[in-house]
C-alpha cells in the first residue's frame, strides 16, 4: 500500500512544514512556468515527464529506514565552582567506536542534545568577556574573552559519561577552578 507517509511498503518520516510549503511552491513557479511556454509546450512533453521521473525517485528515496546510529536525548545541568555556566558549548565524543561527536549549546548551565548509547568523553568550553579589552587588529574594536573553563575540562578533557539507550539520560557536569 502507497500514499501518504508510505512507499513501497517503508515509512517515511513526515517532512517539516518549510519543506512542505517549499515543494509547494517549487510546484506552483513549475506550472507558471508550463502555462507561459505556451506554443512550445507540445515539444517539452517528454522532457518534463523526465524532469516529474526525477522528481519523484529523489523525494522516494528520502524515504525509507535510517541508516545511520540510533540517537538518545541527553540533557543535564553543567556548574563550574557552584555557579551555573551561563553560556559555553559542551561536546560529547564517542570514545570506542566513529570518534563521532555530539554537540550543543549550554544556556544558563542547562543543555540538551542527542547521542548514540555508550562511553563518550566530554568537552565543555566556555569564555567570558575581559572588562576594558578590546582587540583592533581588524580595524574596529571587537571585546575580548578569555577561556574559564580549565584545559581539563575541554582540550585535555577528563570527563567521561554513559549515555544509555533510554528516553531520559539526565547527566549533570559539576567543575570546579581547583
Amino acid at each position: 500500500m502507497t500514499g501518504p507517509g508510505r512507499a513501497a511498503g517503508r515509512v517515511c518520516p513526515a517532512p517539516p512544514a518549510g519543506v512542505v510549503a517549499f515543494a509547494r511552491f517549487i510546484q506552483v513557479r513549475f506550472e507558471e512556468f508550463i502555462v507561459h511556454l505556451g506554443d512550445i509546450r507540445p515539444r517539452l512533453g517528454r522532457g518534463v515527464r523526465r524532469v516529474a521521473a526525477v522528481a519523484a525517485l529523489l523525494a522516494a528515496a528520502g524515504c525509507g529506514k535510517n541508516d545511520g546510529p540510533d540517537l538518545y536525548t541527553v540533557s543535564g545541568v553543567v556548574t563550574y565552582d557552584g555557579s551555573p555556566v551561563p553560556d559555553g558549548r559542551i561536546v560529547f565524543r564517542k570514545v570506542d567506536e566513529g570518534n563521532r561527536a555530539y554537540s550543543a549549546a549550554i544556556s544558563n548551565g542547562e543543555y540538551k542534545l542527542d547521542c548514540e548509547a555508550g562511553k563518550v568523553a566530554v568537552e565543555v568550553t566556555a569564555s567570558k568577556l575581559v572588562p576594558g579589552k578590546v582587540d583592533r587588529s581588524n580595524g574596529t574594536p571587537e571585546p575580548v574573552g578569555v577561556m574559564y573553563i580549565p584545559k581539563r575540562y575541554n582540550a585535555a578533557s577528563t570527563l567521561t559519561a554513559d549515555v544509555a539507550p533510554s528516553k531520559d539520560n539526565q547527566i549533570p557536569f559539576t567543575l570546579k577552578s581547583n
